[in-house]
């Protein structure tokens, strides 16, 4: 409380409006929560008009419900609903939703109070229809208890125990103020064991200071329905203490008087405040004429001195003139000497661009033999490059695993009746297969990679370089004989490069011999 006050002189003193509001807001607060309620309205009600002022919109709503929540507390549920209701209208001002859909439940819990169960259901289905769109099961539990509880006052039973259980459903660790309600109304029905059930559920612990208070009257209404009426008179004896304790705090304080005197007092202040920009426009305008004259006699004053100061500048621009005109011929001279340096000048340039063009012609010439000879290169680098790829090929295709791969085509398309007898690539071919290409093109396997190929796609790509068709491929790989040509294309997208089924094989071996 002493930091708190502290700050709030500090920003009286320093800070700008919304700081004030906010820092007031905070100073409200904390004299709620020690049950300062008047000294907590004034606060209030201050950072409403300093937020205001500042059209801090949120600031504003924020202080609005809190107040609302004030008059609550002393049961003037009709102060709370307008309160409530100008928060709301502000929460639309401001991208806070949640706190738009809370404070529309809020107000329609005035509505309640007050009797206007219709206001209220059409307020609490508003605030279910935005906060439902947020998705946190916390206030969605508290959305439901309270279109559970409006249910239940208008006396549809079914739907107040249905929202009623959605609430709990919701949010099951905070269903102290749900369990209550639901055991008041199974108490309606006189079914005593859910009532009891969800009565000894409601003991759990609750942020709402009326929950357990309450609770001790729905137990002494359990008690008397069965029979018990000792301990139904005992317990009713405990909360007739409790709430008449609450109700002598609440009765020492009227805050309806207290907002009055507050919207008096700011009105004398504000009256003073008028009171003293009246005088001090007078003292102003007043200042005003003074200056007013004392300008006139300075500038009568002034005249008469530039007049003096013009003459002399007159005799000086005289004698500038003359040493102008001296200038001028001066420059006239150097001018007729520039003139005759500038034909020599272009006479020597337009030689030096008769050679620049002979010598811009042999450089052209020598370009485009550059680029014959360079295409040439590229031609012969291309022709060596794919012959030098059939010559790998034809070395894999000497290699004894190719040899076994031919095999195994061999029995798959000649030996169809007798299918144990046709086998598949194991484990060890496949490691002779990554062997010998890792020993002839050693930056395949990294490519694949970064490309993050799979192993059957790095497979797939494996028996194209051994000169194997798609068809081949299928069989080799027993897939479909579409599935291949698929793959490759699949292949190529994450290699990032353009081929047909039959360029796949030079494609991936030209990346495999890349730098």
């Amino acid at each position: 409380m002493d930091d708190l006050e502290r700050a709030l002189y500090y920003m009286e003193q320093h800070g700008d409006l919304t700081e004030q509001a906010r820092m007031g807001f905070y100073w409200g607060r904390a004299l709620q929560e020690e049950g300062l309620h008047r000294p907590a309205l004034n606060a209030f009600l201050e950072a409403e008009a300093q937020s205001h002022e500042a059209e801090d919109w949120h600031l504003a709503a924020r202080v609005c419900k809190e107040i609302g929540i004030l008059y609550e507390e002393q049961d003037d549920y009709d102060s709370a609903r307008n309160w409530m209701e100008k928060s709301v209208k502000l929460y639309q001002q401001t991208n806070d939703k949640r706190n738009l859909g809370l404070t529309w439940r809020l107000w329609g819990k005035e509505y309640a109070a007050l009797g206007k169960l219709d206001l209220a259901l059409k307020c609490m289905y508003q605030a279910d229809s935005i906060i439902s769109q947020l998705g946190d099961s916390t206030d969605m539990s508290i959305i439901y208890n309270g279109i559970g509880n409006v249910y239940h006052m208008m006396g549809n039973l079914p739907k107040a125990k249905a929202y009623l259980y959605k609430s709990i459903a919701f949010d099951p660790n905070n269903s102290a103020p749900t369990c209550s309600a639901l055991g008041r109304l199974y108490l309606k029905e006189d079914s005593l064991e859910k009532a009891e059930y969800f009565l000894n559920e409601a003991k759990q612990p609750s942020s709402n200071p009326y929950t357990h208070m309450e609770l001790l009257y729905h137990y002494a209404t359990l008690e008397e329905k069965k029979g018990n009426l000792k301990a139904a008179l005992d317990t009713m004896r405990k909360y007739v203490d409790i709430w008449d304790n609450n109700i002598m705090e609440l009765r020492q304080v009227d805050l309806a008087e207290a907002e009055a005197i507050f919207n008096r007092t700011r009105m004398v202040t504000e009256n003073a405040r008028l009171q003293h920009q009246a005088d001090r426009r007078a003292i102003i305008a007043l200042s005003s004429i003074v200056l007013l004259l004392t300008f006139v006699v300075c500038y009568q004053y002034q005249i008469g001195k530039q007049k003096a100061k013009n003459k002399q500048q007159e005799q000086q621009i005289e004698k500038l003139e003359k040493s102008v005109s001296e200038k001028n011929e001066e420059l006239q001279f150097q001018s007729n000497q520039i003139k005759s340096q500038q034909k020599d000048f272009l006479a020597y340039l337009a030689k030096v661009v008769e050679k620049y063009k002979s010598k811009e012609n042999e450089i052209t010439n020598l370009q485009q033999r550059l680029s014959e000879r360079t295409l040439q290169a590229r031609k012969e680098m291309s022709n060596l490059r794919e012959e030098f790829i059939k010559q790998i090929t034809l070395l894999l295709q000497k290699t004894s695993i190719y040899q076994k791969m031919q095999e195994y085509l061999y029995k798959a398309t000649h030996k169809k009746a007798d299918k144990k007898e046709v086998h598949s690539l194991s484990s060890d071919d496949w490691q002779e297969v990554y062997t010998f290409m890792d020993i002839i093109y050693p930056r395949l396997h990294f490519r694949f990679l970064q490309a993050k190929l799979s192993e059957k796609e790095q497979q797939y790509c494996y028996l194209a370089l051994f000169g194997f068709s798609p068809k081949d491929v299928s069989v080799l790989m027993h897939v479909n004989s579409d599935t291949p040509a698929r793959a490759y294309t699949r292949i190529c997208t994450k290699l990032e490069i353009k081929a047909t089924d039959k360029r796949i094989a030079q494609r991936l071996a030209e990346i495999g011999l890349s730098d």
